[in-house]
């Protein structure tokens, strides 16, 4: 029992849910197929929700194209994810294309968002 808690390098002790035995299914970040950390399997979640595919990014016009800069210059540029688009710079594109509100980034305030409503009605 090297780890105080009962539970030992090979899946023994009170906290595992076997009673001894070689490579039973520890609790923690070792063998075994136990919850692991993040749960099934110790598998870390691959459900980002600021990941978007290729194909989600379709190509715009030369007007639209403009407008995404214009909203570039006003967004933060931290690329944070927190809008749902990878970059700024997508998020911007789908604000022009329309595929996103005009208030989609989460970190600008609400005179950036004006700022936006405002290049979007300027078209």
């Amino acid at each position: 029992m090297p780890f105080g808690d009962g539970t030992g390098p090979f899946g023994e002790g009170p906290f595992t849910g076997r009673r001894g035995g070689r490579g039973g299914r520890g609790r923690g970040f070792g063998r075994g197929m136990g919850r692991g950390r993040f749960g099934a399997g110790g598998v870390f979640p691959v459900n980002n929700p600021a990941y978007r595919p290729a194909s989600a990014m379709e190509n715009l016009t030369s007007e639209q194209e403009e407008v995404a800069r214009k909203i570039y210059e006003v967004l933060p540029k931290i690329n944070c994810g927190a809008c749902g688009y990878p970059t700024c710079m997508d998020c911007a594109r789908a604000i022009a294309a329309g595929r996103a509100p005009y208030n989609a980034c989460r970190v600008l305030r609400a005179d950036g968002h004006s700022q936006i409503k405002k290049i979007i009605e300027g078209r």
